[in-house]
């Protein structure tokens, strides 16, 4: 019951994000119709990594959707929380590495995709703080610490041209 499911269609697609960020920038991007138009993409917003195996359980156990997919960010080294993530997906799944298939992920941190829109950046931490100067200089917003304001401000300067860069 817990196995992998057959995927007929690939229709119906559900990804459940990690939190605030992750939602906002996907939502930007499913907003902006550069995927295919075959699929119907559903975002949940998990408010946090603790919640992701419990989303991920429940979305693909309802059998709305063809696919569950999860997105977050890898955090700090050793990435405890990550692994604990992707464990629990296997276990739910008894099978170990199931979640390798599913998980998309950030590394460090979300921040690091979302920026590449802008510029060829390696953030070295998924620390606010630390990446507030690198966001400042590619998008103008200071002291960015992911306010629901900011985060707006930011998303709408994603669009077609910087998305396909």
């Amino acid at each position: 019951m817990n196995s992998l499911p057959y995927i007929q269609t690939g229709e119906l697609v559900c990804i459940i994000c990690e939190g605030p960020e992750e939602y906002d920038y996907l939502n930007r991007i499913k907003k902006l119709g550069v995927w295919d138009k075959g699929y119907r993409v559903d975002l949940v917003n998990a408010e946090g990594n603790g919640n992701l195996p419990a989303r991920y359980q429940d979305k693909y156990q309802n059998g709305l959707y063809d696919l569950v997919l999860v997105f977050c960010d890898t955090d700090k080294k050793p990435f405890e929380q990550y692994k604990d993530i992707k464990r629990k997906i296997d276990e739910f799944h008894g099978k170990e590495g199931v979640a390798d298939l599913i998980v998309m992920y950030g590394n460090p941190c979300t921040m690091q995709v979302i920026i590449q829109h802008w510029g060829e950046v390696c953030l070295k931490s998924p620390s606010k703080h630390s990446n507030a100067s690198v966001i400042e200089e590619l998008t103008g917003i200071k002291k960015y610490d992911a306010h629901s304001d900011q985060r707006e401000r930011l998303m709408q300067m994603i669009d077609t041209d910087n998305y396909f860069k």
